[in-house]
């Protein structure tokens, strides 16, 4: 098994959902320590690794040993190299590599697991590795992987190296928001969150998650009859990625049943595990005067036409009579129709057909008394973003929602002749045989808020063949992964 398997592997028995990734910055502090890199994590979680081009056998030769490498135990940050170290530092200009540590955290309902504490419980399906019913985390779990067998080379070939392991991407980006990029000196970034060998992104969506609620009016409805409908296995996926290919929503899909049935009265309506992944799961618990018979035979109906496009989604239904402990019931005449009448999916594409705006419902819960949703708008076209947000928040106070933005992440966007991209081109095209197909994600991306941050970066962004990112059937090739960082090999060997 080679190092980018090994690592990754190590990283996925580490929990680390979105803000809860104090277990990477300890691993990859220690990784770094361990090896005699210096490095810097701050209170945001982000860690920055440097490497310079020189082998650390060939460093101890030089006596140009950092402050970190000449002691034992574990320190968070380490100050800059003597100046004597930039003598025999090789030429080559340095390049950042960027990964996020964190992952988005969606499981099929039925499975017993707790991302907070438990290995992510991959396995070896051929040329695959996925999960028993779990994200796997290979966004961006792989990608980090690939930087520390990078950065565990000897090859002193390569240029020196900023590697940057940022947190919170999947819920904000905060952890790339709040970095202090002064710390940072290439012009040139790298960044390997992207799902497709043989493609570069040069551009990317803004993304807003927005988070709306509305109260609810309690009913009064002693001992009455409750149904629960619970609908699973639909294919879900990434909300921007995944929102042109004809994937249904299980929440819209529940109120689609439930608009059917007629139901005005709901103890429980939820669905979906965050904004950025398609819904693939959706459950409500519902009064109804029809029999059970009734409901089912609908139920049946209805997930007959939605297995057209569905193929695995399935229901399952259950009633109890007159329950003692009665939860507390709430008034939904208009719900469905209020939910469903939100646009979702992709609305808008350019003359090329590539996806222009989009929205994804993405959570919905009744809780406290309240209807509270959380939805992705996404805009690829930057005198549209402000429109695009705008509209989504005036229709959602049409509805009696009080929303508010929760995040909100920049475009970036990378000419196709920046001479970054041209020498990615280049090293693509000699070590594949084949030219790279340039493209423009409708996913958002970090790059948007280092372009923020930094206009003058030339960012482009790669990575080896995943499948079906933020869905339970998230899978990452293992051949792609080898081929790819063969390549990042190669690259970095002829950097200029």
């Amino acid at each position: 098994m080679n190092k980018v398997l090994e690592f990754f592997e190590e990283i996925c028995a580490i929990p680390r959902v979105s803000k809860h990734e104090e277990g990477m910055v300890n691993f990859l502090c220690f990784f770094a320590q361990k090896r005699g890199l210096r490095y810097h994590a701050d209170d945001f979680n982000n860690v920055i690794i440097w490497k310079d081009s020189l082998s650390k056998k060939t460093r101890e030769v030089c006596g140009i040993l950092g402050e970190s490498e000449k002691v034992s135990g574990f320190v968070f940050s380490v100050e800059a190299e003597e100046e004597e170290s930039k003598e025999v530092v090789a030429k080559k200009q340095p390049i950042i590599l960027q990964s996020h540590i964190d992952m988005v955290a969606t499981k099929i309902p039925s499975l017993e697991f707790d991302f907070l504490t438990d290995p992510i419980p991959y396995y070896y399906d051929g040329d695959w590795i996925k999960t028993l019913g779990t994200t796997l985390g290979a966004d961006n779990g792989i990608g980090v992987a690939i930087m520390l067998s990078l950065l565990d080379s000897d090859n002193e070939n390569f240029p020196p190296i900023e590697a940057v392991f940022t947190a919170d991407e999947e819920a904000g980006m905060s952890g790339a928001k709040n970095l202090n990029i002064s710390m940072l000196s290439a012009k040139n970034f790298l960044s390997l969150d992207n799902g497709k060998e043989s493609e570069m992104n040069i551009a990317c969506a803004a993304v807003a998650r927005i988070s709306a609620e509305k109260k609810l009016q309690k009913v009064d409805m002693p001992k009455t009859k409750l149904f629960t409908l619970n609908l699973e296995g639909f294919q879900g996926g990434h909300s921007g990625c995944d929102i042109d290919k004809n994937r249904l929503n299980a929440i819209y899909s529940m109120c689609e049943i439930l608009q059917e049935i007629d139901v005005k009265v709901v103890s429980k309506l939820n669905g979906g595990n965050g904004p950025t992944a398609i819904p693939s799961y959706a459950s409500s618990t519902f009064a109804s005067d029809k029999n059970f018979d009734e409901i089912q035979k609908t139920c049946e109906k209805m997930l007959k036409n939605m297995q057209k496009t569905e193929k695995s989604a399935t229901f399952s239904l259950s009633i109890e009579e007159k329950a003692e402990n009665q939860p507390e019931l709430y008034e939904v005449s208009k719900l469905a129709q209020e939910i469903l009448s939100l646009p979702n999916g992709l609305l808008s594409t350019f003359d090329n057909g590539d996806k222009k705006t989009s929205q994804n419902l993405g959570i919905l819960e009744i809780s406290g008394g309240f209807l509270k949703i959380q939805i992705a708008a996404r805009c690829s076209e930057k005198t549209e973003v402000d429109v695009h947000i705008s509209a989504l928040m005036h229709m959602l106070s049409e509805r009696e929602f009080d929303a508010k933005i929760l995040e909100k992440s920049p475009l970036f966007s990378t000419s196709k002749d920046d001479e970054f991209v041209n020498q990615i081109c280049k090293s693509h095209e000699k070590f594949y045989g084949k030219k790279i197909k340039l493209n423009r994600t409708h996913g958002g991306l970090e790059g948007g808020v280092f372009s923020e941050k930094n206009p003058s970066l030339s960012i482009a962004v790669m990575g080896p063949t995943m499948h079906d990112i933020h869905a339970p059937t998230e899978r990452v090739s293992v051949s792609s992964t080898n081929r790819f960082y063969d390549w990042m090999v190669a690259f970095l060997e002829e950097y200029l």
